[in-house]
C-alpha cells in the first residue's frame, strides 16, 4: 500500500484564504476532499460509491476446486511416482508426508472464502461511511457525529486538517479493496493462500479477529493510528490515556482492597487458633 501522502498547498491557497477571512481561513470545502480523493485514486468522487459497492469476490468455490484439481493432476503428471525400493523406511515416511503436506496445497478450505467475503464487506462499509460522512458535511444531523470525533465543522466548511483526517482512510480503504478484490479473484491466490478455524482457535482468534473492524475510528491504544481509520486527534489521545490510567487505577484499588480483605480475614483465623 502506497504511502498517502496529501499537500493541501496544491489545492488551496491557505494565506490567501487567511487574510480575507481571518480565523476562519482554516476551513475549506468539501469539494476539496473529492479533489484529493480523485486524484489519489483515478476516479472521480462521485464514483467511489459505486464501485466499492461493486467490488467483491466473483469466483464460485466450484471454479475455484476445479482449477485446484487441474493444478494437482498437472503436478502429478510432470512429477511421476518415485521408486521407493532402495529407500529405508523412514525416508519413505518422510516423503510420504511431504506428498500429503502438498496435496493439502489442492484442497480449498471454505473459510478461506468466507474470509475474504467478510475482509471486503468490512472495507466497503468503512469506505461508504466515511463518504457519507464527507458528503453531510453541513448537515447537522451529523453535528454530534462530527463532535464525536473530533472533527470541526463550520457550517457547509471543514477544517483542513480535519478534512487530510477524512482523505487518508478513505483513500486507503478504496485502495485496499482493489488489493483484496485482485487477490480475492485470482484462483492463483489459492494455491498459496488458506484460512484455517481450527488453526485461528489454536490461536484463540475467530474470523472477525483477522479482518478491519467496522468503525469511524479505533479508540484503542495499540491501534489509534491504524491505516484506514479517522486518526485521532491529541485531544482525543490525551482523553483515551487519561481513560485508561483511570481505569487501571480503579483495577489497583479493588485489589489493594481485596488483599485487605484476605489479610484482614487471615489475621482473624489465626487469632482465633491461638
Amino acid at each position: 500500500m502506497k504511502n498517502i501522502d496529501i499537500n493541501i498547498n496544491k489545492y488551496v491557497d491557505l494565506e490567501e484564504r487567511y487574510a480575507l477571512y481571518g480565523e476562519y481561513g482554516d476551513y475549506i470545502d468539501k469539494y476539496i476532499i473529492y479533489s484529493i480523493c480523485a486524484d489519489n485514486l483515478g476516479i472521480s468522487f462521485s464514483e467511489i460509491r459505486d464501485y466499492v459497492n461493486s467490488a467483491g469476490l466473483k469466483l464460485t468455490e466450484e471454479e475455484i476446486t476445479i482449477f485446484l484439481k487441474d493444478k494437482e493432476k498437472e503436478d502429478k503428471q510432470n512429477n511421476p511416482k518415485e521408486d521407493n525400493s532402495n529407500k529405508t523406511k523412514s525416508q519413505i515416511f518422510a516423503d510420504n508426508f511431504m506428498k500429503k503436506l502438498k496435496a493439502s496445497t489442492y484442497e480449498l478450505n471454505p473459510t478461506t472464502l468466507e474470509y475474504f467475503n467478510m475482509y471486503l464487506a468490512n472495507l466497503k462499509q468503512n469506505a461508504i461511511n466515511l463518504v457519507n460522512l464527507v458528503e453531510n458535511i453541513g448537515n447537522d444531523e451529523y453535528k454530534e457525529l462530527f463532535d464525536s470525533l473530533d472533527i470541526d465543522v463550520v457550517e457547509d466548511k471543514i477544517n483542513y486538517e480535519d478534512a487530510i483526517r477524512l482523505c487518508k482512510p478513505i483513500i486507503y480503504n478504496v485502495l485496499k479493496i482493489r488489493e483484496m478484490e485482485e487477490k480475492a479473484n485470482n484462483k492463483e491466490t489459492y494455491l498459496t493462500f488458506s484460512v484455517s478455524r481450527d488453526y485461528l482457535r489454536r490461536d484463540g482468534l475467530c474470523l472477525s479477529d483477522v479482518c478491519p473492524p467496522i468503525g469511524y475510528q479505533l479508540m484503542t491504544y495499540e491501534a489509534m493510528s491504524e491505516d484506514g481509520y479517522i486518526e485521532l486527534t491529541d485531544r482525543q489521545k490525551r482523553n483515551m490515556i487519561e481513560k485508561v490510567n483511570e481505569e487501571l487505577s480503579m483495577t489497583m484499588d479493588m485489589l489493594s482492597e481485596l488483599n485487605y480483605g484476605d489479610s484482614k480475614r487471615l489475621g482473624y483465623i489465626n487469632k482465633n487458633r491461638n
